[in-house]
């Protein structure tokens, strides 16, 4: 689509000649569109985040005439693509281009006239079509969710993480599966995401963020239990830092890791000194660190561990305890630093926000919705009967950590709960039954 046409067929209120594209500030993959002039899936995440989590920032800063004229000459085929473009429901919740535009609304002091006009106009008409765009949440469990496949873990992975599974321990000790993520090399290829006892990426972009650890394990990033080190007989895998693990260095690429006295990977990690294999790295979002996300986890990439040392100490009760320090390094030929700490983006923590109020609903509802949820979900799973039901609420009242926020999805969005798509290969993992493994 040229220029010219652009403008005519957009509707815009503008009057200045549009000068010759020059792709600065946007990608050129934001601005693909199909052969019906409409803009695709994904240049409508492109756009969505390049608003808000790019020229938000720098509109905040500084006035809409530092953008450009070509970067603003950009948006008027933005909005002529966006005009052509059939927007549904399942368009908006994937690509988030209705917050942005709202972004654009609520923030008109910044941006001009006719950008602020355009898009006030076509949230007004996706309403009138769609209805309140408000209660428009992620689908984190249907096809393509953040969470897609995480219910069809196995029973065992509710002693891993009880805030978002309900049920029954397995009794015959089945290794849970693994699927492979939205964003991984293997679910581009179509392929399973292998099990994480390999060293390197595994699969794993470097800056890919999760909502929750069950999906990092759902991708084979990370064993999954709740020790912070993945590691087996051959050596340390990954290592996901939480709470006051990481020591502050003031350096993004030195870390220095504090390793619980009760993680048996720990002498796994020691061996990476010598062997000088490489780690996988994830923090979360209650990392006590400066490098930590807002939400979430992230993945940041490969380090060495260079050194460590053992020190015992002895507390006031008298009680000696011993504290395992680790130094790591970051290796250099991988994504920079800096751009992971764009992540999550501003579409991710929508998602993180949503799964939030999902959690805080469902607490409200009460237990019985989370022991079911997941047998609601997938036709596969055997309902509970009525005397494990009162055992798994009298066990979930006890311990107060199971966070049913799996149940309360299908409440907060109106929608037809889905059948698994088939959207992952499942593939078994040998993560809890590989003999003398730590």
């Amino acid at each position: 689509m040229d220029s010219e046409n652009a403008i005519q067929s957009s509707s815009l209120r503008v009057f200045f000649p549009l000068p010759k594209i020059h792709y600065s500030l946007i990608s050129p993959k934001s601005l693909f569109v199909n052969q019906k002039g409409s803009l695709t899936p994904q240049a409508l995440q492109y756009w969505a985040r390049w608003i808000r989590d790019v020229f938000a920032p720098i509109l905040a800063r500084e006035s809409y005439t530092s953008l450009g004229e070509n970067n603003l000459s950009n948006f008027l085929l933005f909005f002529a693509g966006l005009r052509y473009t059939t927007v549904t429901v399942d368009c908006l919740r994937n690509s988030r281009i209705h917050s942005a535009l709202a972004h654009i609304v609520e923030q008109n002091m910044m941006w001009p006239d006719w950008i602020v006009h355009e898009a006030q106009e076509l949230l007004q008409d996706w309403e009138k079509e769609l209805g309140s765009l408000r209660s428009i949440r992620a689908d984190l469990w249907g096809p393509g969710g953040r969470l897609e496949g995480v219910t069809e873990l196995e029973w065992q992975d509710i002693i891993l993480w009880p805030d978002l599974f309900s049920g029954r321990s397995s009794s015959d000790g089945e290794t849970p599966a693994r699927n492979k993520s939205i964003g991984s090399e293997a679910a581009k290829k179509g392929e399973g995401s292998p099990a994480p006892y390999v060293f390197g990426h595994n699969g794993a972009s470097v800056g890919a963020w999760w909502i929750h650890p069950a999906a990092a394990y759902r991708d084979g990033v990370i064993h999954g239990s709740t020790n912070g080190i993945t590691a087996d007989r051959n050596g340390a895998y990954a290592i996901l830092m939480t709470d006051g693990e990481e020591v502050k260095t003031g350096r993004h690429d030195v870390i220095k890791y504090k390793a619980l006295q009760s993680d048996p990977g720990r002498f796994k990690l020691m061996q990476g000194v010598p062997t000088r294999n490489p780690v996988r790295v994830l923090r979360t979002w209650r990392l006590k660190s400066p490098w930590a996300p807002k939400g979430g986890l992230r993945y940041d990439g490969l380090y060495r561990v260079v050194g460590y040392s053992v020190r015992l100490t002895t507390d006031r009760t008298r009680v000696d305890s011993w504290h395992y320090t680790f130094e790591l390094h970051r290796h250099l030929d991988q994504r920079p630093f800096e751009k992971l700490l764009q992540h999550p983006c501003a579409d991710e923590m929508d998602d993180w926000n949503d799964y939030q109020k999902l959690k805080g609903n469902s607490q409200d509802e009460g237990l019985m919705s989370l022991l079911f949820a997941a047998q609601d979900r997938k036709s596969s799973v055997s309902l509970m009967t009525e005397s494990d039901t009162e055992t798994r609420l009298s066990m979930a009242s006890e311990n107060m950590a199971i966070s049913p926020s799996i149940a309360a999805s299908e409440n907060a969005i109106d929608r037809t709960l889905s059948m698994d798509s088939g959207y992952f290969t499942r593939r078994e993992s040998e993560a809890l039954n590989r003999d003398g493994d730590v």
